[in-house]
């Protein structure tokens, strides 16, 4: 839920929401099944990481190699994919089936949001299991956010629907390239002001811009330095108001027989990632060690 003009709003009932009428059936139904399935998340009481990017720009590559390492013995837990939106249990086991086969998963073409349910159970007993909702959408479906002039545009209704709900905890990793960080600098800083004036109960410290291909990159900037000068626009708007930097690389990827195959997967950009993701919504280092831990690691 969240305000707007002072007046408390819901959309969890499509029959009291104000968009019914300019809608079609088709799109009636399909927020519909949105609706159903934001109520399975909130039973199930999952936290929803929300991936923006536009098109192409490796969301699902990303996704699939977190998800890939957070199903393996390197991530400091066990992983149950749940069952509870088809649709998304499809995608989860998709995306490990390709990263498994050291391929990158295809773009996601789905004409509605998918949420990939996962809980992750630490292997340190101590700390609380999380329930990871990821909610991954079509690239396509992006270009709505900005306008042919440049200025912001909006969301669809189902993603809205999100975003409305303000009893949903949620996360957002926006994704660009360290080649099209200058491009993206309009459309990252104004999606996180977009989110502020949406609603203002969004949390900055669970923003996180993420640079994905850095080990492509050449440059000798530190990341804080590259994206204060390739994206001072998304900077000013994030890193100030205490949002996340982090970078990414799925591994080295070479074309074999005109396929892009990983030749070699890495696993030190999701375990930070994980990290990041277990830290803003559980409020534990997922990794921490305990001071014998780091004395012996110092003298090995």
């Amino acid at each position: 839920m969240s305000e707007h003009n002072g007046t408390p709003q819901t959309f969890l009932d499509i029959s009291t929401n104000p968009i019914q009428d300019q809608l079609g059936e088709p799109e009636k139904s399909s927020l519909k099944q949105t609706l159903e399935e934001i109520k399975i998340i909130k039973d199930w009481d999952g936290q929803v990481l929300f991936l923006f990017g536009k098109q192409q720009i490796g969301k699902s590559s990303i996704l699939g190699s977190l998800l890939h390492y957070m199903s393996t013995g390197q991530s400091g837990g066990q992983v149950k994919p749940m069952n509870i939106i088809p649709e998304g249990y499809a995608f989860y086991n998709k995306s490990i089936q390709a990263i498994s086969s050291q391929k990158l998963p295809g773009r996601t073409l789905s004409a509605k949001p998918i949420n990939a349910c996962i809980e992750f159970s630490p292997t340190k007993t101590e700390l609380p299991p999380l329930r990871l909702v990821v909610l991954e959408m079509s690239g396509e479906d992006l270009k709505q956010v900005q306008t042919p002039t440049g200025m912001m545009g909006d969301f669809r209704e189902d993603i809205k629907l999100y975003l409305n709900e303000e009893s949903l905890n949620i996360g957002f990793v926006l994704v660009t390239s360290h080649e099209d960080a200058h491009e993206d600098d309009n459309l990252m800083a104004d999606f996180i002001n977009y989110l502020l004036n949406y609603n203002n109960n969004f949390s900055m410290n669970r923003i996180l811009l993420l640079m994905s291909k850095w080990d492509t990159y050449r440059g000798t900037k530190d990341l804080e330095s590259f994206v204060k000068e390739r994206m001072p626009l998304t900077f000013g708007a994030l890193v100030t108001r205490s949002g996340g930097l982090g970078t990414y690389s799925v591994g080295i990827v070479r074309d074999v027989v005109d396929t892009p195959t990983i030749t070699k997967l890495n696993t030190e950009a999701p375990k930070k990632l994980l990290r990041w993701i277990y830290k803003r919504f559980k409020g534990h280092d997922l990794y921490k060690q305990t001071w014998w831990q780091r004395f012996l690691s110092k003298i090995q």
